[in-house]
């Protein structure tokens, strides 16, 4: 059973825990933002298609493309302000996978007024103004599936240990990188260790820096300590070439599974980097499931995955590893959706977004209890004090 919230203060701060930087406003609400409106087009759009409307869950998600809402214990509902967002899962719908979501349905909403899907305080947000309106917005209803970002954060901790410059645990990682004879790697190592003579004033060579790096000697241990106090702040620089923190972990990925070029071949750096990573036995294991997982989408499904990050992991009903957002846009793609979209909704948005509704025991009409499945009351009316506690 779902949490009922009925003390003033466990409400406010439920509402802004579980503010989405994404959501559907009216064109007269963008800028005050106060009548978030994807769990009332949820609860509409159930009621049109005969599910129970008080089976509208908690937004589990939103990004750049649109909102993700649970609808039953098994299945979620995606709203998407554009035809081209939903375009790139056309290849999975009727198909059967075990490591991505299996979509069910496609379908159109369209509106009587139009709708604008915000953005505010995210990386790609953009002023309210000139965010297009659109009066028709497109579902799609999937199986449902538990986020796990975690998984990518137990591998990212430990390869930033590997392979960033200040977080490097050894610098005998370096050498070894250097000693697969990866023309890209070589270089940037050899780049790296030209800006570290160039810092510390020192006379080695690289070539005598990377003999005395593995030569045991006095020189060794001195130059070791020498340059953990010069790495310190080098948080932007890696043993790879072409990467940055924020991309580091992916293009190894993908280039250690000869999916892409990056500039460096991850696949001869992979045994270094498993040997550190089985010092943590929790890491090893979510690296695996990592990279089994972008073979089984990549390589043996062959459909695109690009956007890979902590946010697009997750875990089956069976706790089965699962790749979220799969897919890639395309014109083609695009062109077909409307041979796919099974129903077309008509739906009637209120002028000033959501109201307070009243008590119903029918299962098809939206419930006034504040719960953590129904959040869509007026953040206005909380604040004013006019829910009671």
């Amino acid at each position: 059973m779902k949490k009922i919230h009925t003390n003033i203060q466990d409400v406010i701060k439920f509402l802004f825990e579980n503010e989405l930087n994404e959501e559907f406003y009216t064109e007269t609400d963008q800028t005050q933002k106060l009548h978030p409106l994807s769990t009332y087009i949820v609860q509409q759009l159930l009621a049109s298609l005969g599910y129970p409307v008080q089976n509208v869950g908690d937004i589990k998600a939103s990004g750049a493309e649109g909102i993700v809402l649970s609808i039953s214990p098994t299945e979620v509902v995606k709203l998407f302000f554009s035809k081209d967002n939903l375009a790139k899962s056309v290849p999975l719908l009727g198909k059967q996978f075990d490591t991505i979501p299996n979509v069910r349905e496609f379908g159109k909403i369209t509106l009587n007024i139009p709708l604008k899907y915000l953005k505010s305080g995210s990386s790609y947000s953009e002023k309210p103004e000139s965010v297009p309106a659109v009066k028709e917005i497109y579902y799609m209803i999937m199986e449902r599936i538990v986020p796990d970002p975690k998984v990518w954060d137990a591998v990212e901790n430990e390869f930033q240990k590997i392979v960033n410059l200040a977080k490097l645990s050894n610098i005998n990682i370096m050498v070894k990188f250097y000693d697969t004879q990866d023309p890209g790697i070589r270089t940037n190592i050899e780049q790296i260790l030209n800006l570290f003579k160039e810092e510390t004033k020192i006379p080695e060579t690289v070539e005598e820096i990377l003999t005395a790096l593995k030569s045991g000697s006095k020189k060794q241990r001195q130059l070791e300590q020498l340059f953990s106090n010069w790495k310190k702040n080098k948080n932007k620089m890696y043993l790879m070439p072409n990467v940055s923190p924020r991309d580091a972990l992916k293009k190894y990925l993908l280039s250690a599974l000869k999916v892409k070029n990056f500039g460096f071949d991850g696949s001869v750096i992979s045994p270094i980097v498993e040997e550190y990573m089985a010092k943590n036995s929790k890491a090893l294991d979510s690296y695996n499931e990592i990279k089994n997982l972008i073979q089984d989408v990549m390589i043996n499904n062959n459909i695109d995955w690009s956007d890979i990050h902590r946010e697009q992991f997750g875990r089956n009903k069976e706790g089965k590893l699962v790749a979220l957002d799969v897919g890639s846009k395309s014109e083609e793609l695009s062109s077909s959706v409307d041979n796919y979209i099974t129903k077309n909704i008509s739906m009637n948005i209120p002028e000033f977004g959501l109201t307070q509704q009243k008590n119903t025991d029918s299962s098809n009409q939206p419930q006034a209890a504040l719960t953590e499945s129904n959040i869509s009351i007026k953040r206005w009316q909380i604040l004013a004090g006019i829910i009671k506690g």
